[in-house]
């Protein structure tokens, strides 16, 4: 537990905080990790946050402390108190819930399934002058959030059931509990419609999730691009999908529209006899993982189409490379060097920015604004 404050612990079966008055520092504080049941000290420095500590060297994990004491705050620390609600994607949404009890691992009759925290109290609307009774339910997670299968069976339900991540709400300590972080820090379980637009799977990783929309999803016509490859991997078929079939350089993304047209040969002149770059790139046939002879490379996804100017008779044909990135800049020099050889227009993505939370819809648009060019 290096660098995690331990803040709450358990006193004569109550939640307790440092500060309480009723406890004595050190040893004689009679408290026990929430975690572990093991005894713990009571720090009270001058320097340092009040918090209690493992006596000798423990195998405590921070994760199963984090996850129990965030479930034991929110049932037992929030009675009395009115939770703010965010708008529900989907079900009619109170403005708060009036919270008058709670349990942990509470089960279900319902639906038989086990929950981390069950509230029961009264969901509050604006316009009603009295509020419906009901449960609010929680479910606290550390790194693995609900998969589809939860999410799918909580909309059968009905339920009203909001996820926490307790990593980020507890943090190392050092910020106390408090409930307008608990309610930023946690989103309702459910499908949004966004979430269907971007194909979303939990079990599929940010990267897949943002390849697959990318390959698929730009497209219109229903194809098989079958063409040759020559590599020894495998290369996935794309079919075209519903939504579009042109990639804007657009006027709002200025990093895209100093791109490197001339060096690769897909630049011209307009009407006035001015250097024009493309408008945007009229997609004919995708491939993803495709290897080329020229660099002896595989590149994640490959357009081939049209360079479009604002002129429609100003186009040259050629390649749309995207390359899926964790950050930009994440090409060294030698990969650099390559394309500028091979005249190739490569664009790096920046698949956490682009995919964000899931919950912003994917366009084109917003793919440009969180691409970059490698030159």
């Amino acid at each position: 537990m290096s660098g995690l404050l331990i803040v709450y612990a358990r006193w004569q079966g109550e939640l307790v905080t440092p500060d309480d008055t009723r406890l004595e520092r050190g040893k004689g504080c009679c408290c026990v990790c929430i975690g572990c049941g093991e005894p713990l000290i009571l720090r009270r420095g001058e320097k340092k946050r009040w918090h209690f500590a493992h006596r000798a060297k423990t195998s405590c994990g921070g994760e199963t402390y984090i996850h129990k004491v965030v479930k034991a705050w929110i049932a037992e620390k929030l009675i009395g108190q009115t939770i703010p609600l965010p708008p529900h994607p989907k079900l009619d949404s109170p403005q708060g819930f009036c919270v008058e009890k709670g349990w942990q691992e509470e089960q279900s009759e319902q639906t038989k399934r086990r929950y981390d925290v069950v509230l029961e109290g009264m969901f509050l609307y604006e316009k009603a002058e009295q509020g419906k009774r009901g449960h609010l339910i929680f479910e606290v997670y550390y790194s693995n959030a609900k998969d589809d299968d939860f999410k799918l069976q909580t909309q059968k339900e009905g339920s009203y059931i909001l996820e926490v991540n307790a990593k980020i709400f507890y943090g190392d300590g050092r910020e106390n509990l408090i409930l307008e972080r608990l309610v930023k820090n946690s989103d309702w379980i459910w499908f949004t419609e966004n979430q269907k637009l971007w194909g979303y799977n939990s079990k599929k990783d940010v990267r897949e999730i943002v390849g697959d929309w990318i390959a698929k999803e730009i497209w219109v016509e229903e194809e098989v691009m079958d063409e040759p490859v020559h590599s020894k991997e495998k290369q996935d078929p794309i079919k075209r999908g519903p939504f579009y079939h042109q990639i804007p350089f657009g006027e709002k993304n200025d990093h895209i529209m100093d791109g490197p047209f001339k060096e690769c040969g897909v630049g011209f002149y307009n009407g006035y006899f001015e250097r024009e770059v493309p408008s945007y790139f009229d997609v004919e046939k995708c491939w993803r993982n495709r290897y080329s002879q020229k660099t002896g490379r595989i590149y994640d996804i490959v357009f081939e189409g049209w360079f479009v100017g604002i002129f429609a008779k100003n186009s040259k044909r050629g390649h749309l490379i995207f390359q899926l990135v964790d950050h930009f800049n994440a090409h060294d020099d030698d990969f650099k060097l390559q394309i500028r050889k091979a005249k190739f227009c490569v664009l790096e993505v920046d698949i956490h920015g682009f995919f964000g939370d899931g919950l912003k819809p994917p366009t084109a648009e917003r793919l440009m604004a969180n691409s970059q060019w490698v030159w």
